[in-house]
């Protein structure tokens, strides 16, 4: 196996990702109100916030898990600095990588939706839900649109490892 490249968080990338971050919570709180509306919730006092904060970044990373076991993977979990993260430390081919990868966004983000609008009177913690979700994909966004180049080409597996993504390419 050759390898093509590692798709890895650099202190650089880190920070542009928190600032891009940053704006995707605005935009994604702009997207939430568009499709949702206004909503006359209830305001979230500190301890719930903190508890629904939390608790989205746990279903997110088990969402992660979801999607590779369904690769026929098993995932390992983990805690850094300041994150949580979920990775299959072997190998895979592109799409369940992909699938892994992009299901807590889409997940997440259609059930805070759909959630909103059947249960309005808990629109405010559903779109606390959206906007974190939204705001913590950002990095795996940025790895399947750095994956998706791969997603056709044949002999292409990935090594999900929790210091990043590795690519390879199978010797012909």
């Amino acid at each position: 196996m050759k390898k093509v490249e590692t798709i890895k968080m650099s202190a650089k990338s880190l920070a542009v990702l928190q600032v891009v971050g940053l704006a995707v919570a605005f935009l994604g709180g702009a997207v939430y109100n568009n499709i949702v509306g206004d909503g006359n919730g209830t305001p979230i006092g500190l301890g719930v916030f903190i508890i629904v904060f939390c608790m989205t970044l746990v279903v997110h990373e088990l969402l992660h898990a979801v999607g590779f076991l369904l690769a026929g993977v098993k995932p390992a979990f983990g805690i850094g600095f300041g994150f949580l993260y979920v990775t299959a430390n072997r190998l895979l081919s592109v799409k369940p990588m992909l699938i892994a990868g992009c299901l807590p966004f889409v997940v997440l983000s259609v059930l805070s939706l759909m959630l909103s609008v059947v249960l309005p009177m808990y629109q405010h913690i559903f779109s606390l839900v959206f906007i974190v979700n939204f705001t913590g994909s950002v990095g795996d966004l940025w790895a399947a649109q750095r994956l998706w180049k791969y997603i056709n080409r044949s002999g292409v597996i990935v090594h999900d490892q929790k210091s990043g993504i590795v690519v390879y390419v199978k010797d012909r």
